[in-house]
């Protein structure tokens, strides 16, 4: 097939569950729940709000949170930063915003949950990254066979 008859795309239309950080969180978390998995054996420690720290996930954040303070008081993990992403119309980094400070996590959540009526993830940052050149990337590949 000549070269030119290939079309190459960066980034597949109407197909959220692959680029939203909502529902890719979502479909892999059900994924490893469906194999008997635990998922937080793959994904980094992942909270999903709908209602800011008056939903159920809250109390789950805050216990788990707090347990990762502890563990970086007794020099058992380097950190306890935490990610905290909008789950909708978000893309190149818009909105996302990373703290260590619980009470100023808890405000984000409460603001995006209330003044802009969106969903957030929170997710625990990976104390050692993969980098290249000193930077943090992600590779995403999509094939299509027709």
């Amino acid at each position: 097939m000549p070269f030119e008859s290939k079309k190459l795309y960066n980034r597949v239309e109407e197909n959220g569950n692959l680029i939203s950080k909502k529902l890719l969180f979502l479909n892999m978390k059900l994924y490893y729940e469906g194999l008997g998995e635990d998922p937080f054996n793959y994904l980094p420690i992942t909270f999903h709000f709908k209602k800011g720290e008056k939903d159920e996930e809250f109390s789950k954040f805050e216990q788990h949170f707090f347990e990762q303070e502890k563990l970086c008081q007794n020099g058992e993990q380097l950190s306890n930063i935490w990610i905290i992403k909008p789950g909708e119309n978000s893309n190149r980094g818009d909105g996302i915003s990373v703290s260590e400070d619980f009470y100023e996590i808890k405000g984000k959540l409460n603001d995006l949950a209330v003044r802009s009526h969106r969903t957030c993830i929170v997710q625990k940052y990976i104390d050692r990254p993969l980098l290249i050149n000193k930077r943090k990337f992600d590779i995403r590949i999509f094939t299509m066979i027709t």
